[in-house]
C-alpha cells in the first residue's frame, strides 16, 4: 500500500481508526520528515486496526516492537506505533489522550494542550536517558518560560501524575527506555515487576552487544 501524500493518508485514517499524533508534529512535512531521519510517533486504540488501515511495515522482526514504516509518496516515512495497554505510558493515561485529542488544522489528530505538556515531559524525563537541552528549552517555553531544573521538573511531573492517578509501566516494547534513576529520584510510582525489570536488563545487555558487534563488522 502507498500513499500520495500526507492528506490522503489522514483524510482516510481520520475516519477509519482512532489515533493521535503524540509529539514534534508542528513542523511534519514529507521533506522535513526525510531530511531530518524524524519519525512520527503514534499512538492508536488498537494496533492491529491501524496497521491493517495505513499499510505499515515493520522495521525489525522481534516482537511487540513499535517500529514500522508507511510508504508515501515513493518514500519510506517511519512511524513509532504505540496503543493502548501497550505501556508507553499507563493504560488510564492513553485512554485520556486518546479521549481529549483534537484535529488540527494541519488534518490529523494530535494531543490538547495539556495531555501535550505532561506527555512530552513524561517522555523527556523518562523515556531517555538524559534531558536534552531541546527538549529542556521547549518544556520550559510550555509550562510558561520559568526556567525549571531537572528536580523541579520531575516535581511537576509526580504532582500532575498523582493528582491524576497515573503511574508508571513497564512497556512491551523493550527498546523503549525507562530512566530508572529519574522516576526513583522523582519518587513516581511505578507499576513494579521484578520479572519485567531483569527480563528489560537483559534485553539492554543483548542490545547493546548486538550494536556493538554491528560497529565491529562495518
Amino acid at each position: 500500500m502507498s500513499w500520495s501524500s500526507f492528506d490522503e493518508l489522514f483524510d482516510y485514517i481520520n475516519h477509519k481508526v482512532e489515533y493521535v499524533i503524540l509529539r514534534n508534529w508542528e513542523e511534519y512535512s514529507l521533506t522535513n520528515l526525510l531530511n531530518n531521519q524524524d519519525d512520527i510517533d503514534i499512538l492508536c486504540r488498537d494496533k492491529a486496526d491501524f496497521i491493517n488501515a495505513v499499510g505499515a511495515i515493520p522495521l525489525y522482526h522481534a516482537h511487540n516492537r513499535g517500529n514500522y514504516y508507511i510508504n508515501i509518496g515513493a518514500q519510506k516515512i517511519r512511524v513509532d506505533i504505540r496503543y493502548v495497554g501497550d505501556g508507553y505510558y499507563c493504560r488510564r493515561w492513553e485512554e485520556e489522550i486518546l479521549k481529549n485529542r483534537i484535529l488540527s488544522g494541519k488534518g490529523f489528530y494530535v494531543l490538547n494542550s495539556d495531555d501535550y505538556m505532561f506527555s512530552l515531559l513524561y517522555h523527556a524525563l523518562i523515556q531517555k536517558p538524559k534531558l536534552s537541552f531541546l527538549y529542556y528549552k521547549k518544556l520550559n517555553i510550555m509550562f510558561g518560560g520559568k526556567k525549571r531544573d531537572k528536580t523541579e521538573l520531575l516535581y511537576v511531573l509526580k504532582a500532575y501524575m498523582d493528582k491524576n492517578h497515573f503511574y508508571v509501566d513497564y512497556p512491551l516494547d523493550k527498546a523503549v527506555f525507562l530512566n530508572m534513576t529519574n522516576i526513583c529520584d522523582g519518587a513516581l510510582k511505578i507499576n513494579r515487576n521484578i520479572k519485567k525489570e531483569l527480563f528489560r536488563e537483559i534485553f539492554c545487555i543483548y542490545d547493546r552487544i548486538l550494536r556493538i558487534y554491528s560497529k565491529i563488522m562495518r
